[in-house]
């Protein structure tokens, strides 16, 4: 046991002498990599819409969705207080009343129920502010997003037989990608593809 112990006593000074000879300068450092500028933007965005909802929007220049966050955050919070006080109002009934009164049942599901409704919207606001935070990050990546003439969909009617011999209806989605086009334009512009 001792001589187990001795070794393992040795192992570790030789692993600490060994680690205390090595010289800083002969340590390599990480090198991180700097983020583009599309990184930057898609990050202060959802900065700024963590710190007030609705800025990261106005940063990306989509102003019209900053309505729409402040309505929802606005809504949830309305219905979160009022749910709230009744919920209060109904646990000091509860507090109250005897459990013999014939209304007190009525109390404890009337102050269960506005609970829930509180909680609920208390979880729907934090999941309508996480939205706008993730809508302004996805947002600002997206503005630099290719869309070019060279891309396209078509949406159709689908009308086709199966394996029975039934007529099934549906809809169609193609995608195109035109790639000869972008070549072609190239081509022209003196460029190389």
């Amino acid at each position: 046991m001792i001589r187990h112990l001795g070794f393992i006593l040795l192992l570790l000074t030789l692993s600490l002498s060994a680690f205390a000879q090595q010289k800083d300068d002969d340590r390599v450092k990480p090198v991180k990599p700097k983020p583009d500028s599309i990184t930057l933007r898609a990050r202060r965005a959802a900065l700024y819409s963590a710190i007030l909802p609705g800025m990261g929007q106005v940063y990306n220049r989509r102003y019209w969705k900053t309505p729409i966050i402040w309505a929802g955050i606005g809504t949830c919070t309305y219905f979160a207080i009022t749910n709230y006080g009744d919920y209060q109002k109904n646990n000091d009934l509860v507090n109250h009343t005897p459990s013999t009164d014939p209304n007190y049942s009525k109390y404890v599901y009337d102050r269960d129920y506005y609970r829930h409704n509180f909680e609920l919207s208390v979880l729907i606001g934090a999941g309508v502010y996480a939205l706008n935070i993730i809508d302004a990050y996805v947002d600002a990546h997206l503005r630099e997003f290719d869309i070019s003439p060279d891309l396209a969909l078509s949406v159709s009617p689908l009308l086709y037989a199966n394996f029975n011999a039934e007529l099934v209806t549906g809809i169609s989605l193609k995608f195109k990608f035109r790639h000869e086009n972008r070549i072609n334009r190239l081509r022209q512009n003196g460029q190389s593809y």
